[in-house]
């Protein structure tokens, strides 16, 4: 028992996409598979984690009695039943108190503090995107420690923010995978109309975009500086930006955003 209190294990509480991306992550860096529990009520669908030696349960207060970080991974609707399950918690395990994170879209920090003993739990707010399986995600994070930061700087790139923003953060970090894959799969379906088979799209767009990305990272510098570099007068590069202009390209990305910013509220 005191060998247990002496480790900082990490609950994740829901095994879908986002809690699985997180466990892979972390097993990829510093953190070992006996450190990370992860939970999921259908246990079968996550059974073949346990081939990477990750302690899977479908008993989340035992799994959080244990931990001292404990990640919140459930859908919203289900997320204060969840909650609830979490307390009172088991001193024997870990006599610290300990930090819920929450990664549950829509639900504030002083509405979980509801939900939890204050004397037990800390609250903070994660919002991670899916790359983190890979150690590139971004995280973007409100009211945690910094050792509990640590944990999400082992999946990428960290950002802390006002608890005001995580809804937008939500839409540019979290849905912002897709819209970035959507453009990826548009150029490649390009690339194909202008004689390319689809693999062979698919890398040049992929490494293009890539490669667009270290720019700035590198850099520095403002998309607008690398763009005017390209857009030689008179020549394709112009005539093919303005062309996506004209059909609303850079609109159509700020509408969309903006839609699923609001469609955040009306939930």
């Amino acid at each position: 028992m005191n060998y247990i209190q002496k480790r900082n294990y990490i609950t994740i509480i829901g095994g879908g996409n986002l809690g699985r991306s997180i466990a892979v992550g972390l097993l990829n860096s510093k953190y070992t598979n006996k450190d990370i529990y992860l939970t999921k009520r259908n246990i079968d669908s996550i059974k073949h984690l346990t081939a990477k030696n990750f302690i899977v349960t479908k008993n989340n207060k035992k799994a959080s009695d244990i931990s001292k970080y404990v990640i919140l991974c459930v859908e919203p609707r289900h997320a204060k039943g969840v909650i609830k399950e979490l307390h009172p918690v088991n001193k024997n395990y870990y006599n610290k108190k300990k930090t819920l994170i929450s990664c549950v879209a829509g639900l504030t920090i002083a509405e979980i503090e509801t939900m939890v003993d204050p004397e037990h739990f800390t609250v903070a707010r994660a919002m991670p995107n899916t790359a983190t399986c890979i150690n590139k995600g971004l995280t973007c994070l409100t009211n945690i420690d910094a050792e509990g930061e640590k944990i999400f700087q082992a999946l990428g790139h960290t950002e802390r923010i006002s608890e005001d923003l995580m809804q937008s953060a939500t839409i540019m970090g979290a849905c912002g995978v897709a819209y970035a894959m959507k453009y990826i799969r548009a150029a490649t379906q390009g690339g194909v109309e202008i004689g390319f088979n689809a693999a062979v799209s698919q890398r040049i767009v992929e490494h293009t975009v890539g490669g667009a990305v270290s720019l700035l990272h590198e850099r520095g510098t403002h998309p607008e500086y690398e763009i005017d570099k390209v857009a030689t007068p008179n020549g394709c590069t112009i005539s093919g930006l303005n062309e996506m202009e004209h059909h609303g390209f850079s609109s159509a990305t700020i509408k969309g955003i903006k839609c699923a910013y609001a469609k955040t509220h009306r939930n």
